[in-house]
């Protein structure tokens, strides 16, 4: 079902993500795709696609971040995330805003590795922070691009609500639930909460 919805829906998200990349492409000149090495399901490794939100030296800004200012670093530390993200561009933070930037996922999904809706996939490194009993029952499952974690408050209750929301959706799973969560997500979406 998933998969056909997404193919019979090509029609719209492709010529949106053709021009998504031309602009974030005339931004900086670079790639507008970023692909990242996500937890999946029965704990298999994957590329996530993503538009690029970030500057192309990312990773060595976040660094030099880090290391000059101790209340980042504690922030980082404790959510793996940052309110004020100093790599972000001006197109990725409406992107963010508006949860464009998740749009190739939809690629994810018509190879199998995602669900449209499950557990969010994490990098490697934030799936470990889990305790072990949640990261036994995310795995259990293919992640997702949206879900009840996501709709329940996003990067607004962090790691906690993930470890609340995630095992609630595992273990409570029904085709109503997954329904609530898509129409919760429209309005998430519209309101732009919780994104960063």
């Amino acid at each position: 079902f998933e998969y056909s919805l997404t193919l019979l829906t090509m029609p719209l998200w492709a010529p949106l993500c053709v021009v998504i990349g031309g602009l974030i492409w005339l931004g900086d000149g670079k790639h507008p795709i970023f692909k990242q090495k996500r937890v999946g399901q029965d704990g298999r490794s994957f590329d996530t696609w993503k538009f690029r939100t970030m500057v192309p030296d990312a990773e060595a800004v976040l660094a030099q971040k880090l290391q000059e200012d101790a209340a980042l670093r504690e922030e980082w530390q404790r959510d793996c995330k940052l309110s004020e993200d100093p790599r972000i561009t001006r197109v990725g933070r409406f992107l963010r805003r508006s949860s464009l930037d998740e749009i190739p996922q939809l690629v994810n999904v018509l190879s199998g590795e995602m669900s449209l809706i499950g557990p969010r996939p994490l990098p490697d490194y934030h799936h470990e922070q889990l305790p072990y009993s949640v990261r036994r029952l995310r795995e259990r499952v293919k992640p997702g691009m949206t879900g009840l974690w996501q709709v329940s408050g996003r990067s607004e209750v962090g790691s906690d609500g993930m470890m609340r929301w995630d095992p609630y959706y595992v273990r409570n799973w029904s085709l109503w639930l997954d329904l609530v969560i898509l129409m919760r997500t429209v309005r998430v979406v519209i309101a732009g909460s919780g994104a960063r």
